[in-house]
């Protein structure tokens, strides 16, 4: 939960950045003479105060955080990985797409400062957590809402537009195809033991593993025990993602794992590890 919740904080700071810095050099710089961006952006102060308190109040653990998460993820491999990977967390039949919208937000005046903004957000994605492609997640559908504008004048100058329609019609349905092993629980754990360790440790594979084994715990546990009943065994801490034990940074934030997910084993679901986290 405390990964997830990393990204809007950081992100929100560049986009605090990004869009000023896009609309100052658009031609919609006249609009930041009216009141309207200024009360949008004291409505948002407004609503974020309360998170702005609590980090204010306990210590602003969201600056630990991030410094974990840039530990973490600023490895050789995710330096030279992380562009790549944003296309492939997309789905590479979409790389035209993302390529072509960018370049039709640059190329086009009245949209360039959603251009300035989506390019500081993955340049400060690419810079600072290589290995989490997925928070350029807020700019992409700007991104491919343009790319799919150039590939309909795309289709429009074709002299047999049906092929080029057919081929994105098919692009379209690939992408899912591809990508279901990675969200649903399609392949057997057998099969996941057979991967590289970096990948079983590294990809979602090993999220959709277990969870028959974690609500069954649940179940046998007991979320609610009577009044003067013996407290539940060991029950999971359903916080956090059914995911590897591993250290978040050189502190000792853990997340647990299912014996599905390594060729080890680790323990039970929801079950802490005896050893300290590696």
């Amino acid at each position: 939960m405390a990964t997830c919740a990393t990204a809007p904080y950081n992100l929100l700071v560049v986009l605090i950045v990004g869009l000023p810095l896009g609309i100052l050099g658009s031609e919609h710089r006249p609009v930041l003479r009216t009141r309207w961006p200024w009360l949008g952006a004291g409505h948002a102060a407004v609503n974020w105060a309360p998170n702005l308190i609590w980090q204010a109040t306990h210590g602003w653990r969201q600056l630990a955080m991030a410094s974990a998460l840039h530990h973490e993820n600023t490895t050789p491999a995710d330096y030279g990985g992380g562009l790549p990977a944003q296309f492939l967390y997309l789905g590479l039949q979409l790389a035209p797409l993302v390529i072509a919208g960018f370049i039709r937000l640059w190329r086009t005046p009245e949209l360039r400062f959603i251009a300035v903004t989506a390019t500081l957000v993955v340049v400060y994605v690419l810079a600072w957590v290589p290995g989490k492609p997925y928070y350029t997640d807020g700019m992409a559908a700007a991104v491919l809402a343009a790319g799919a504008l150039a590939a309909e004048r795309w289709i429009g100058r074709a002299r047999r537009p049906r092929l080029r329609r057919g081929l994105a019609v098919a692009a379209a349905l690939a992408g899912p195809a591809i990508a279901l092993p990675l969200t649903l629980p399609i392949l057997p754990a057998g099969d996941v033991h057979d991967l590289p360790a970096s990948a079983q440790q590294s990809s979602d594979i090993g999220d959709t593993i277990g969870w028959p084994q974690l609500t069954r715990s649940v179940a046998q546990d007991g979320a609610w025990p009577a009044p003067g009943s013996r407290p539940p065994r060991s029950s999971p801490d359903l916080t956090q993602k059914p995911a590897r034990w591993t250290s978040s940074a050189p502190s000792t934030t853990c997340r647990p794992c299912f014996p599905a997910t390594t060729p080890t084993g680790c323990g039970a679901p929801g079950t802490p590890p005896t050893a300290p986290c590696s």
